[in-house]
Order: C-alpha cells, then sequence, then structure tokens
C-alpha cells in the first residue's frame, strides 16, 4: 500500500525476513495510546532494497497491545546506535506456554516435596522464555511460604496453565505419588503475536512497518 511521499507499509515479520537489522539504529520516539504503540527509528536504512548512503525513518505500529511489559523509557534511554538490538516478533500460534486452553490441577494430599514442582515450573519458564513466573501458574506462588502452605494441605488447587505446565506437575505429582485431578477450561487466546524489544515484550494483535 502506497501512503502520501511514497512512504510502504509492510507486514513487521515479513521485513525482518527479508532484511537484516543494521546499526546504526537509533529510537527516537515512542509512544502508547488506545492500545496502540508507535516506534519512530532512525539510522541506516538497512530496510531498503538498496541502502545507498546516509540515513533513514522508519516507524512502527502495534495495534492491539494487550497482555505484557511495555518501558517506554527504557527503550529511548538504551545506547543510541543499537536501538533496535533486541528485536523480534513471534507468532503466538506457536508458543506452547501461551496457549488458551487450561489445565488445573487439584491434589487430595500433601505434597511430599513441593519445591521440586516449583523448581521444575521455573526451570521451563526459564528455557522456553515465557512472559511469566512461577505465580502464574502454581497457587500463591507469588509468595514462596503462600505455596508451601498450600501444597502441604490436605486439598488444594495446585496450579493452572497450558499443556506443558499440565505436563510438568501431573509427572511431578506422578513421582511422589500424590493423588490429583485435572480439569480442562478453554480461554480466549492472547494477541496474535509476541514483540520482545530491549527488555519489553507485549502481545498484539497487527504490526506494521512504514517504510521511507
Amino acid at each position: 500500500m502506497i501512503l502520501p511521499e511514497e512512504n510502504m507499509v509492510i507486514d513487521v515479520i515479513e521485513l525482518l525476513n527479508e532484511h537484516k537489522i543494521v546499526f546504526p539504529c537509533r529510537i527516537v520516539s515512542s509512544s502508547m495510546a488506545d492500545g496502540e504503540f508507535r516506534l519512530l527509528v532512525e539510522g541506516y536504512p538497512w530496510w531498503r532494497d538498496e541502502a545507498g548512503e546516509g540515513e533513514g525513518k522508519i516507524s512502527f505500529r502495534f495495534s492491539g497491545v494487550t497482555n505484557g511489559n511495555l518501558d517506554l523509557r527504557a527503550l529511548l534511554d538504551h545506547e543510541e546506535d543499537e536501538g533496535l538490538e533486541e528485536f523480534e516478533i513471534e507468532l503466538t500460534s506457536t508458543l506452547d506456554w501461551a496457549q488458551p486452553n487450561q489445565f488445573s490441577i487439584y491434589c487430595s494430599a500433601p505434597l511430599p516435596n513441593p519445591i521440586a514442582v516449583y523448581t521444575a515450573v521455573e526451570n521451563y519458564i526459564f528455557a522456553s522464555r515465557a512472559l511469566r513466573t512461577p505465580g502464574d501458574y502454581l497457587n500463591g506462588a507469588f509468595r514462596l511460604s503462600t505455596f508451601l502452605e498450600i501444597a502441604t494441605s490436605s486439598g488444594y488447587l495446585l496450579a493452572t496453565g497450558p499443556e506443558p505446565i499440565r505436563s510438568i506437575v501431573v509427572a511431578e505429582l506422578k513421582s511422589q505419588s500424590v493423588r490429583h485431578t485435572v480439569l480442562e477450561t478453554k480461554r480466549h487466546a492472547e494477541g496474535r503475536l509476541l514483540v520482545r524489544l530491549q527488555g519489553s515484550a507485549f502481545f498484539c494483535a497487527t504490526a506494521l512497518a512504514e517504510l521511507d
């Protein structure tokens, strides 16, 4: 699509698949309003088929922003010429930890070693780079002492999460011979895309770039 002044709009995933980011690349402004995040970048025009000499401008527009974390100050304070050093976009459908179907795991006996469950979940979060904490999956785990209290009671909800969490937790329960029940609930999916940028990460519906 051609805009005034011959600017072109392209899907950001398509752009990143076709062009490698080259420095210098500076984030000069960012804003968030009405669920839309905008980013203006100046520097070497890596997005052009023929970059030539001089610099250019490119703007990014992320619409339908939902969950995640977005630190505008950190984006602008980052190393001046490496503003897009950590920039990637993934389809949410490819992320096991972000799948909508949730499994609730109930136990009917105390858990002999709750720390083993906590550690297994924490290791999965780290390995998968999930935008989650153990407290998002394990009941009461935003405070470890609360989780330990719950997990050593006689009947309780232990965890709620997608299939990978169900698999990890159930494997631990079987190894510790703890009686349990699993219930599945269908929920709404996150935004279509997951964007990671300089320590920020968020879900959104669309990601477009306007090229000079």
